[in-house]
């Protein structure tokens, strides 16, 4: 929840890396060193994809030079798209070795990219520390980097989103930063990286940390979690090419395999975090939609998915959970007939109290609306009712969890209303109870003593 943060683009970068480094498939060489294998690329001749991405380069520095040299703005308008076009084009010929299915990728080559970008923006990361910013007025401007992958870093200022001069400044020290960085590297970079976005407030978001992840992991909550990769939500301000804006951004939390009611849960949270930057408003928006689980359709909490029309392609494993063994289900006792165009949606259900009167249907814990159904067939809603709980927990506890968590507020307070205590606390408070006791113990020892001294006197 921030006041101006800005996107800084560097993919700008790479195609030059493939040239410094003359990454290609056909140069490269594989050592053994000390029992460790060693990936070098040789450097007597230029290799395919270094001679592919340089044409484009030269064709850009090209039309970059005509641009320049125009005398109306036609011509300048004219160069620039053209110029464009070119960077575009050196930009997907890297991009395009990143690729498994394309013909020339190479694993190697791939890493070797990527290991060199990431080297790299972890030390413009680290030029961005304020203990390393010489200029006095860059170390105030910079507050901190919130978020950095391998081709951007996202960078909180200590200004308003308004102030362009202020990022045009901290844009051209992270390039000149960017460019030392990559000639220390042996890359002659002419490409520069750019503010691509401009943010009045963003949020990232969270997952729970892998074993090898948990080094560099925070803690939130008691719980080890790192940032999802390029998944944020944010008010953006400001975009190249188009200016001052003001719209929600929102990448990579919205899947299109999720209820309409956790879609309708998310906009409501984007107004509250973004518009209104209020964290009492999105805790609210989370204990309204939790509370009101109960009021809505099987069609509006059903979650959907594609299964696929063979059955025989999963393993026996696959169908005992999930879309798939609520799919078999219906088919298997309903006769149903599956499309497989049209994806199952599933609803976790528990059986109803019958009142002595014979079940039909097996128990399950999941079944599935097929083939555009709103609700399921009367032999369903017979003998099963929505668990309300449970569905609960898969389209709002399991998206949203982390999400508050990063607000500062616990999960619990937003679905009860109730801060759960986190083991600092409660072993404050034990702690906090012994050292009271300590204090009353001392001070009926000391009464006992003055006590026994006056009867001593007596």
């Amino acid at each position: 929840m921030s006041s101006c943060v800005i996107i800084f683009d560097v993919t700008g970068m790479y195609p030059y890396i493939v040239m410094g480094k003359n990454i290609s498939p056909e140069m490269k060489e594989v050592h053994e060193v000390m029992g460790v294998r060693v990936v070098k690329f040789r450097k007597d001749k230029m290799g395919l994809i270094p001679q592919v991405i340089k044409l484009s380069v030269d064709a850009r520095e090209g039309f970059r030079k005509l641009r320049l040299e125009a005398e109306t703005d036609e011509l300048r308008e004219k160069y620039a798209g053209m110029e464009k076009s070119a960077k575009v084009g050196a930009n997907a010929t890297y991009g395009v070795m990143l690729y498994p299915p394309f013909r020339l990728y190479d694993k190697d080559c791939a890493e070797a990219i990527t290991d060199a970008g990431r080297r790299i923006i972890r030390r413009l990361r680290a030029r961005c520390l304020k203990e390393n910013i010489a200029n006095q007025r860059l170390k105030k401007l910079i507050e901190e980097v919130l978020y950095g992958d391998t081709d951007s870093l996202f960078i909180l200022l200590n200004c308003s989103y308004k102030n362009t001069k202020a990022i045009k400044a901290v844009s051209e020290y992270l390039n000149n930063e960017l460019k030392i960085l990559c000639e220390e590297q042996g890359y002659r970079v002419d490409v520069e990286g750019k503010v691509e976005s401009v943010f009045e407030r963003i949020v990232f978001k969270y997952r729970p940390a892998k074993t090898h992840e948990r080094s560099f992991a925070e803690s939130i909550s008691g719980k080890m979690v790192v940032g999802a990769k390029k998944k944020y939500a944010g008010k953006r301000r400001w975009v190249e090419g188009r200016g001052f804006v003001d719209e929600h951004y929102i990448k990579g939390f919205g899947r299109s395999d999720v209820s309409i009611y956790t879609k309708q849960t998310y906009e409501a949270l984007w107004e509250a975090i973004l518009d209104k930057a209020s964290i009492d408003e999105a805790v609210r928006v989370i204990r309204k939609a939790w509370l009101d689980v109960d009021k809505q359709s099987w069609y509006t909490l059903s979650v959907p998915r594609g299964v696929r029309a063979n059955f025989k392609e999963y393993t026996e494993d696959a169908k005992r959970g999930g879309h798939i063994a609520a799919t078999l289900y219906m088919i298997d006792n309903l006769g149903i007939e599956y499309n497989p165009m049209i994806k199952p949606r599933a609803v976790r259900v528990k059986p109803k109290t019958l009142h002595g009167k014979e079940r039909k249907l097996p128990d399950t814990k999941r079944i599935a609306l097929l083939n555009g159904m709103t609700e399921p067939p009367k032999a369903i809603l017979r003998e099963f009712d929505i668990d309300y709980y449970e569905q609960a927990k898969t389209i709002l506890e399991r998206p949203f969890e982390l999400l508050i968590i990063s607000l500062g507020r616990q999960w619990s307070e937003a679905t009860h209303g109730t801060r759960q205590r986190t083991l600092d606390s409660m072993f404050g408070e034990i702690s906090r109870k012994k050292e009271e006791k300590e204090r009353l113990d001392s001070r009926l020892e000391a009464s006992f003593n003055k006590i026994a001294s006056r009867q001593d006197q007596l």
